[in-house]
């Protein structure tokens, strides 16, 4: 079966491409989602991150928990999601920016060790929290009413949020 997918922002008319690919885990731990809380803008988002050309999605899941949360990946289950963004490119606005999200259900061990976040994700103050379905998107809903257009992420991860409960029958 072919997993749901999302589409945000417009596909634009450019010279070139540039494409990057994600990878999220979607874990729960006693009913309540493992996300990553940023202390500077308050919202939450899934556990994960960037992959690398020749990298594998289970291989991005399993560095991405262990860097940001300090948990083994024990089990990658079924994509769930895909999610394909577009708008013109930061670094290059005559190029488009691709990125493809793919968000797994996955099982994650219940031990923590101290994370090894990146540079950036300290600065951010990223932390992990255990939140209710429901309060992590009205969390972000809040802070997208807030600050709309300095967090893109948030809408993205909002989307995601608000789709994997509504197909959980969560709302």
């Amino acid at each position: 079966m072919r997993a749901p997918s999302i589409h945000l922002g417009v596909r634009a008319d450019t010279d070139g491409v540039i494409r990057r690919r994600a990878v999220k885990a979607v874990a729960e731990i006693d009913g309540r989602l493992l996300m990553l809380r940023s202390a500077t803008g308050g919202d939450v988002k899934l556990p994960g991150g960037g992959a690398e050309d020749d990298e594998d999605d289970t291989a991005v899941l399993e560095r991405e928990l262990d860097e940001e949360c300090g948990r083994d990946l024990l089990h990658v289950g079924p994509l769930v999601l895909r999610v394909l963004e577009e708008h013109p490119a930061r670094e290059d606005p005559r190029r488009r920016f691709e990125m493809e999200s793919r968000y797994y259900d996955c099982d994650v061990s219940g031990v923590r060790r101290t994370p090894a976040l990146s540079e950036n994700e300290r600065r951010e103050g990223l932390h992990e929290v255990l939140v209710p379905w429901l309060e992590a998107i009205e969390t972000n809903r809040a802070v997208l009413a807030r600050d709309r257009d300095h967090l893109p992420w948030v809408d993205r991860e909002l989307q995601v949020l608000e789709f994997l409960a509504r197909e959980r029958g969560l709302r």
